[in-house]
């Protein structure tokens, strides 16, 4: 998944590469094959304002979550996925923002599976499959 880099202030493109993601969360529940076009990321900084967020709006770009230092941007369809399935809380999306983004290794996706979670020492957590 690639996020277009944008600054906050002026809404333009930055001329750098996308940020590429994989194996995330958001990834998951909003595909892999969105179109750049409709995804952008940009940086927090001194000076950005609620105007300037406002101004993105009106240029189709809706904040879908953020951390302490990026912003992340959707389209309309794109923001309303994640409100519905993600963070139906809007705060949630400011205070956990940086999860649905954050990259693993690798990932599997199954529809109906069972598991259970254990912890092992005092980091390390695997999971086994659920039995009854």
């Amino acid at each position: 998944m690639e996020f277009r880099q944008i600054d906050l202030k002026t809404g333009q493109e930055l001329p750098l590469p996308p940020k590429t993601v994989e194996h995330t969360y958001l990834e998951l529940k909003i595909g892999s094959a969105v179109d750049p076009s409709k995804l952008a990321v940009g940086k927090m900084y001194n000076g950005i304002t609620e105007r300037d967020i406002e101004r993105l709006q009106e240029q189709g770009l809706h904040m879908i979550l953020a951390n302490g230092r990026s912003a992340y941007f959707g389209d309309r369809a794109i923001t309303e996925k994640v409100s519905q399935e993600i963070f139906t809380n809007h705060s949630d999306a400011v205070a956990y923002g940086s999860l649905p983004v954050s990259e693993a290794k690798t990932s599997i996706y199954k529809e109906t599976a069972r598991m259970k979670i254990e912890k092992i020492k005092s980091l390390l957590i695997r999971t086994v499959p659920f039995r009854n």
